[in-house]
């Protein structure tokens, strides 16, 4: 199937494998959760699964196998510099493809629920009754208490309890970044890279990763309403967040930070150059923060 050939090799270009999506799935599943999603999956890859960061990922198109008349599943292997990564002994079912308006999309079963969640995570539950957190604007340098019911916990954690307190302590504007983890070279942006340096301190019961539960919650809107997620992982882009706060002296994001330590990281976001006005957005959280 040329379309799922073409979709492998666009992997790792997360927007150009989002257009391979079917229309109606394209409906449930936005861009930007799509995106978001692929990045964690990068960030297992890297952080748990101890691929470095300069490794050549690609993907090997193994079969097709059209299981009804507008139906197949597209099988594939995960090639980490020429080798193959396995998972699992036992075979996966492949990738969901059906034949839609004379062409072939893919598509998974459950694509009326949206984007799908990654296990490194776990979405809790609000409490039942309880209302929404109205976002609120807070300033740069203003302490920000974030109460462990607004909060993801990893996989394999028990339930969280008590209180983190983030404070966004500034952000700059830059065209490039230097690659901390790849050898000697600047990762350069399309339009402008923004980086927000950020203070988390953890009261918590257990440890956090900065990188999971709290910069994959952040984004950032300007004045046209546009929206833009966090940039690790996107593209050839890698632990951009990283690389930025490894350069300032901070720790990078993925580093955990145990129960009644402070550590300082940042998250970095591309935006266009013409982007004004710019808001960081922590929306479950209730959280706003202008970057103007």
């Amino acid at each position: 199937m040329a379309r799922a050939q073409e979709a492998n090799q666009a992997w790792g270009n997360w927007l150009a494998m989002y257009k391979y999506n079917s229309p109606r799935y394209r409906e449930t599943c936005k861009s930007g959760d799509y995106l978001a999603w692929n990045s964690q999956g990068m960030l297992i890859l890297h952080t748990y699964m101890g691929i470095p960061e300069d490794a050549k990922i690609e993907v090997r198109l193994d079969k097709v196998v059209i299981t009804v008349e507008s139906e197949g599943r597209v099988h594939g292997s995960l090639l980490v510099d020429g080798e193959l990564l396995e998972f699992s002994e036992d075979e996966p079912e492949g990738d969901r493809w059906v034949f839609l308006d004379g062409q072939w999309w893919r598509e998974p079963e459950d694509w009326r629920e949206g984007c799908p969640l990654l296990d490194l995570t776990t979405e809790l539950k609000p409490t039942a009754g309880s209302p929404p957190v109205p976002l609120s604007f807070y300033t740069l340098g203003e302490a920000i208490t974030i109460d462990s019911s607004q909060l993801r916990r990893n996989a394999g954690q028990s339930e969280l309890t008590g209180q983190i307190v983030l404070t966004f302590r500034e952000h700059e504007s830059t065209g490039e970044i230097e690659d901390q983890f790849t050898g000697p070279g600047m990762i350069k942006s399309r339009g402008q890279f923004v980086i927000v340096y950020y203070a988390v301190m953890n009261n918590l019961n257990l440890e956090i990763q900065p990188a999971t539960q709290v910069n994959y919650r952040l984004y950032v809107t300007d004045d046209k309403g546009r929206r833009w997620e966090i940039a690790d992982y996107t593209g050839n882009y890698g632990n951009v967040s990283g690389s930025a706060a490894v350069a300032k002296g901070y720790e990078q994001p993925a580093s955990h930070v145990p129960p009644g330590f402070e550590q300082v990281t940042a998250a970095v976001f591309e935006v266009p150059a013409d982007a004004q006005n710019l808001v960081l957005v922590w929306e479950k959280a209730g959280v706003k923060v202008s970057l103007n």
